[in-house]
């Protein structure tokens, strides 16, 4: 049976968003005891985060992230940017449940700025399987977590596309559904800050990764 204990959060902030990540982490924190702040702004210390520099984008925060949790855990990661006034409660409740049925792999609440926004097969309440939550805010199964946990995405995809890709296969390949909530939603503001066209070289690499070592 899985608890709010089995869920480490992990949020990522940067020069920009930083006390957006500190107010998300009192909110969320009310909610996931176990909150952790991965800090790459190098002109701020937050207490009790992971501190790093400002070179580490999404795939090398995730990088860190996913070889700092305890083996048998949840994975969630939220970005930075995301609002601080989210139903963080009813997240927390949701996604429990989500687990709890033995059915789900990638769990997440809707987006409201996404690339992904199809759904297809309504489970129950409102969560509908998607072939892409969207990586803003999710959580993952630890099976899922613990096979693809030694991948070295900071080097391969620093900034972090192409992994929610291999996530989702993993998760089809175990046979446990990829899902979004509608019946809660985050915010988040739109724009990037790097170059897409690095982004894209780096999703082929680590796409390449996965299907030789893992596929």
């Amino acid at each position: 049976m899985i608890t709010k204990d089995n869920i480490y959060v992990y949020i990522f902030s940067w020069k920009k968003v930083t006390q957006n990540a500190i107010d998300l982490h009192k909110n969320v924190s009310n909610y996931f005891k176990n909150t952790i702040i991965i800090n790459c702004d190098e002109n701020v210390n937050i207490e009790n985060s992971i501190q790093l520099n400002d070179h580490f984008y999404y795939g090398g925060q995730f990088d860190i992230a996913i070889k700092n949790i305890p083996e048998g855990n949840i994975l969630c990661i939220i970005t930075g940017d995301v609002s601080p006034n989210a139903d963080w409660e009813k997240i927390s409740i949701n996604s429990i449940n989500a687990f709890n049925s033995n059915k789900i792999g990638i769990y997440a609440p809707n987006v409201d700025v996404t690339g992904h926004p199809s759904r297809n097969k309504l489970l129950w309440d409102e969560l509908y399987t998607v072939n892409n939550t969207d990586c803003t805010c999710w959580f993952i199964l630890p099976e899922i977590v613990s096979h693809l946990k030694n991948i070295p995405y900071y080097e391969i995809s620093n900034l972090g596309w192409g992994i929610d890709q291999i996530f989702i296969q993993e998760s089809n390949k175990i046979q446990k559904y990829v899902v979004r909530d509608y019946s809660v939603c985050v915010e988040q503001p739109p724009g990037t800050g790097y170059n897409t066209e690095i982004a894209k070289l780096e999703n082929i690499k680590l796409i390449e990764y996965y299907v030789n070592n893992y596929a």
